[in-house]
């Protein structure tokens, strides 16, 4: 049985992990000897999704072409590649992932059957068993969850910072379906996140919901000049391990909005890959309306090539990126291109109300945790 990776949010190259779990399945396993292990929420995602990490920095031969997989801060390799920062849909989860395989190899199972208090691999944890609601933050739309099992509370020291984390778990048990609830905070840093996951054990599907807030007070007016040092972000990911197949929608404060959605497979180089975004997806900076998305839209740009050729150094670009009009989505031949035409049923997107209704956290509040 996999154990589940999600989440947002990773180093490299489309790697896979083997673990497997017949006590506490499927995110955490028993392992004789030494206690808990904990299987890595980025390995799951990257069954599904591509990490370019390892991949070679070139450029497509117009010399400047942000959408090559190969450029450093281009579209792709910033997104895709889990040693490219805060923005790769990577980097959340690489956090969380470190946190509890740090807290979990230094718990026993006993500890992990009982509450109490404890301290190991550099972390203070406090563990409750639970039995009750636990409502999820407003930026993953609120509902109720109520079947966790475990609560812990988590204060420790990653690279110099305090972070302060908060971490519901239920195991797959008889429906078969994980879930992960994970915030945490670092004041100090004005830094704040949370990832909701799932994992269906039978379908082998996974989906993440990620948000991340990096900034101090308040979001900056509408329309003023944009903080280059402040960060916030929501991603939602599908994926299912056994196809090696993935679809996601992203949202960053980013130049004027940036909005990034689209999906694909990576079972094979030969399968495809098709994304589509703009840096001016609202109607000012900071905004957060979606305003300046269309579905005919020469602002959005795409981008449709296979998994051997966003990997590929050699790679030209195919005639890409192109703007996303009616007309041009149209014209298409691979089916791939469902995934970034609104509306089609392997989009996440039904319509431009969705687009504006998928919105980055303005406040630290929207991740369950005091405004500044």
């Amino acid at each position: 049985m996999r154990l589940l990776s999600i989440i947002f949010v990773c180093t490299m190259i489309v790697g896979c992990s083997s673990d497997s779990s017949d006590d506490l399945a499927v995110l955490l396993a028993s392992n004789p000897g030494s206690g808990l292990t904990y299987s890595s929420i980025a390995d799951d995602m990257r069954e599904c999704a591509p990490d370019l990490g390892s991949s070679a920095i070139t450029l497509w031969e117009d010399g400047d072409n942000g959408w090559s997989g190969h450029v450093t801060y281009g579209v792709l390799k910033k997104h895709f590649d889990s040693t490219s920062g805060s923005e790769s849909i990577y980097a959340t989860v690489l956090l969380v992932d470190e946190t509890l395989s740090a807290v979990v190899e230094n718990m026993s199972l006993s500890a992990w059957e009982s509450q109490g208090e404890w301290s190991g691999g550099g972390w203070d944890v406090t563990h409750e068993l639970v039995d009750g609601n636990v409502t999820l933050p407003s930026i993953f739309g609120g509902g109720v969850v109520s079947d966790f099992e475990n609560y812990l509370t988590i204060s420790g020291t990653v690279d110099e910072s305090q972070y302060d984390s908060y971490f519901h778990y239920k195991q797959a048990g008889d429906d078969g379906i994980e879930k992960i609830l994970y915030r945490f905070e670092n004041a100090v840093d004005n830094e704040c996140g949370a990832i909701y996951a799932t994992r269906n054990s039978s379908t082998e599907d996974i989906t993440v919901w990620i948000a991340s807030h990096k900034a101090p007070g308040a979001i900056p007016a509408d329309g003023s000049v944009h903080e280059n040092d402040e960060f916030r972000c929501l991603l939602y990911f599908e994926g299912n391990i056994e196809a090696q197949s993935f679809k996601f929608k992203l949202k960053t404060d980013a130049a004027t909005g940036w909005a990034f959605w689209g999906g694909g497979s990576t079972a094979s180089d030969d399968d495809y890959i098709a994304v589509r975004g703009t840096d001016e997806a609202d109607s000012q900076t900071y905004a957060n309306d979606g305003g300046g998305v269309t579905d005919d839209s020469a602002d959005t740009t795409y981008v449709v090539l296979t998994f051997g050729d966003m990997k590929d150094d050699a790679y030209d670009g195919g005639g890409y990126p192109k703007n996303g009009t009616a007309a041009n989505l149209a014209a298409e031949t691979d089916s791939s291109v469902g995934y970034i035409d609104l509306g089609d049923e392997n989009c996440l997107y039904a319509d431009i109300a969705a687009v504006q209704a998928f919105k980055y956290p303005e406040e630290k509040s929207e991740l369950g945790f005091a405004d500044n």
